[in-house]
């Protein structure tokens, strides 16, 4: 007996498990280790500190106001639909615990991947491919255990990929469904669509895979180009209210001042181009070989176009390029390409602070091993005698893929503390400024000041201009309390200040150094200098009290000592 649609076959009375579910299972038995996992990085922002996804009654609300994104206005952005999500796991949440963050990413993740086999198979059959589920449970099997992914399990904010990459591919399984003349499965499609857009906004690349799809299956061009028309005007819909909530396209185009001069929407369009280059070689060869994962990765800085490491970059990229042509009349490698290519080309053209971040690259990751899963059965159909062999070898690759996955997991598991994979960042990129600076920051949490001052030196030695570094710096000097380090302390913020007179925490910290140097030396100068700065930020930002009481108890302690 046999069921279609994925469901349970019996084949001599033996009972299989239905195809979808292997990839499924196989991720989740993988990752469940990330479920003792804590938050990390964005999410002290955009979920713990966030007052307005503590309340699922706040949810409309996102739809309209992009600054619900993050507490104190960090970093706004419009995906409604994952703060939405965010809601949904803080109600469940009985205490301040993340597992019902972490639950619900690793459940999204196993769901791509099984998402991932039927699309693949519903494209190669419709297609007319030979045994669609061979390349199709490899691919999704890869995807399922690669240690690309791991980021999307373990850190919560990554979830806008897993969950915009979900819903694009059941607009694509609607999309299909509908070709057959079902109405409701078009408005599914849609709507489907319109979601992951809502879940991150890279997901207006949706067009370009509905149109691959199109020209893969039969059809006459102008039934495709009408099938296509749709999902371009609901981009153009989507982008036209992004551009109205968020004041642009891509949005704002405010320098950012604590890193690199040129990170962020600080840097050129040419520079931007020439590093995301070489981010996606770096996550081509990561895809090969994942064995530099990281929190931090870090690039050379190109002179420009003529930069031989962009000359080499581009030719990687031209390889690929080739393939994906020469490949062009195998479906899945035809919708792997171009969903490896649509996943990282959003990155071209909005510069972002971090130049390439493991998650963005989740539903490159997906077309990366639809390609893969498509070479492996065109292996077996070409060398059927070592259908054995060939069998096996896979099953190693993947046993290997799930032990470095797993192994990656263990270092988000570090609670609350970020410690592990600073330290596995340092391992990784030990010329990252940003990788010392945040190995540095977990050792001062943890009252580790020896270990905390050297990574913070290492950090200004490699990018001496670095301010959040010297800021951090003059911290963990003031901890020292002695003379010699409270005069440094006190020299690194004169120093950032002559540069940067308007930064306010810079301004804070000076003061309290200051204050110290005053309370050990008796120096009335110093104590008239923490007067100054103190009453200046107050009078600049009234509501504020930060500074008016750090005055008044700054007051006391000098009456005390």
């Amino acid at each position: 007996m046999r069921r279609g649609g994925g469901k349970i076959e019996e084949r001599g009375g033996v009972r299989r498990v239905p195809l979808p579910l292997v990839p499924f299972l196989a991720a989740t038995l993988l990752h469940l280790g990330a479920l003792r996992g804590g938050f990390h990085f964005d999410d002290e922002h955009a979920v713990v500190r966030n007052p307005a996804v503590q309340d699922l009654r706040n949810a409309p609300l996102f739809f309209t106001d992009p600054a619900r994104f993050s507490a104190a206005g960090e970093g706004a952005m419009y995906r409604p639909v994952t703060l939405s999500l965010h809601a949904v796991n803080a109600a469940q949440a009985r205490t301040s615990s993340p597992l019902p963050w972490l639950a619900t990413n690793l459940l999204l993740h196993a769901a791509c991947s099984a998402g991932l086999f039927l699309l693949a198979r519903e494209v190669l059959r419709r297609s007319g491919s030979d045994r669609p589920e061979v390349a199709s449970l490899a691919a999704s099997l890869l995807f399922a255990v690669h240690p690309l992914a791991t980021e999307v399990v373990n850190y919560v904010s990554a979830r806008s990929s897993s969950l915009a990459f979900a819903f694009a591919i059941g607009a694509l399984l609607a999309h299909l469904r509908a070709r057959e003349g079902s109405r409701l499965a078009w408005a599914g499609s849609l709507l489907l669509g319109a979601l992951a857009m809502l879940s991150r906004e890279t997901a207006v690349a949706l067009p370009l895979l509905v149109g691959t799809v199109e020209i893969l299956l039969p059809g006459s061009a102008r039934a495709r180009g009408l099938r296509t028309l749709p999902s371009l005007a609901l981009t153009g819909a989507f982008l036209a209210l992004r551009a109205h909530l968020v004041g642009g396209v891509v949005g704002p185009t405010a320098a950012v001042p604590d890193v690199e001069p040129e990170a962020g929407w600080g840097r050129s369009p040419e520079t931007n181009f020439v590093l995301q280059s070489l981010a996606a070689v770096r996550f081509l060869g990561l895809v090969l070989w994942p064995g530099g994962l990281t929190v931090d990765h870090t690039f050379p800085r190109p002179s420009g176009l003529g930069d031989p490491l962009f000359f080499s970059s581009a030719a990687i990229l031209l390889v690929v390029a080739a393939a994906a042509f020469a490949l062009r009349r195998r479906p899945a490698c035809l919708l792997g390409f171009v969903l490896l290519a649509s996943g990282l080309a959003p990155y071209f053209f909005a510069p972002l602070n971090v130049v390439f971040a493991e998650h963005r690259a989740y539903p490159s990751l997906a077309g990366a091993c639809l390609v893969l899963g498509d070479g492996a059965a065109a292996a077996l159909a070409a060398w059927p005698r070592r259908a054995l062999a060939l069998r096996g070898a896979a099953a190693i690759l993947l046993l290997g893929l799930a032990t470095r996955a797993a192994a990656r997991d263990l270092d988000w598991r570090g609670g609350e503390s970020d410690l592990p994979l600073w330290e596995s960042a340092v391992r990784v990129s030990p010329g990252s400024f940003r990788a010392h600076h945040g190995l540095a920051n977990g050792l001062f949490e943890s009252g580790d000041l020896d270990g905390a001052e050297r990574h913070y030196r290492e950090a200004l030695r490699i990018y001496p201009r670095y301010d959040a570094a010297r800021i951090s710096l003059a911290g963990a000097l003031l901890r020292r309390a002695g003379g010699p380090a409270l005069d440094e302390a006190v020299a690194l913020l004169e120093d950032l200040l002559s540069r940067r007179p308007a930064h306010v925490l810079a301004r804070f910290r000076l003061a309290a150094a200051l204050q110290a140097r005053f309370l050990l030396s008796g120096d009335l100068a110093d104590a008239s200098r923490c007067d100054g700065l103190l009453s200046s930020l107050a009078e600049e930002n009234p509501v504020d009290r930060n500074a008016r009481t750090l005055l008044e108890l700054f007051r006391r302690e000098r009456e005390r000592g």
